[in-house]
């Protein structure tokens, strides 16, 4: 599941759902909540990794559509803090759109492209490439180090190199298969980062 962030959902037969993940400016969480016979599922979470804490509050709604499985909208609350550390020193009220796929274990990608942008972090500048992937790893090193995706649960995972200075940073982030997007997070020396893209 993506949106301004990344997160797992994982449903059982009762209808329980559990799901953790990551904000925009790089913050855990981890909530649960109950599926309904209307095929959707209300959140509410305080996030206990910021400082002040936040909320996370919202619906998604599971519905077979030709590029997502599920959608929603959660919106996120973080209060000012009153010195600063951490990312979104400011606080933060927004609304967060989710796109999603159930991910159905398959072979990892390969013979594809994954053009992928690095925006955000210790990057001026938004940085494009494109890398081409072997078994859903990536068939050489550019910007990134040791990239990859995991066709089983729909996970990837790898690191950033910043430059100036070569220092390696790692994220994770999700494959979206049935429309085939890509979406990570990175922390960087002051501010969050994303890494985002699809595979052709």
């Amino acid at each position: 599941m993506l949106g301004g962030g990344f997160s797992k959902l994982v449903v059982k037969k009762s209808g329980a759902i559990t799901a953790t993940g990551t904000l925009p400016d790089s913050t855990k969480f981890s909530t649960a909540s109950a599926l309904t016979d209307s095929a959707s599922a209300a959140f509410y979470a305080p996030i206990k990794a910021t400082k002040p804490k936040g909320t996370l509050a919202g619906e998604v709604a599971f519905a077979d559509l030709s590029t997502t499985d599920l959608t929603g909208e959660l919106a996120w609350v973080k209060p000012a803090q009153t010195r600063p550390v951490g990312l979104n020193a400011g606080g933060v009220d927004t609304v967060v759109t989710l796109n999603a796929s159930i991910v159905v274990p398959a072979p990892a990608p390969t013979g594809l492209d994954a053009d992928v942008n690095l925006l955000g972090a210790n990057f001026s500048t938004p940085v494009a490439f494109s890398v081409p992937l072997i078994n859903g790893k990536a068939a050489r090193n550019d910007v990134l180090r040791n990239f990859s995706i995991n066709g089983k649960t729909g996970d990837i995972s790898g690191g950033v190199v910043f430059t100036p200075g070569g220092k390696v940073v790692k994220f994770k982030g999700v494959f979206l298969p049935k429309n085939y997007r890509i979406w990570g997070f990175l922390k960087g020396d002051v501010s969050g980062g994303r890494i985002d893209g699809e595979l052709d």
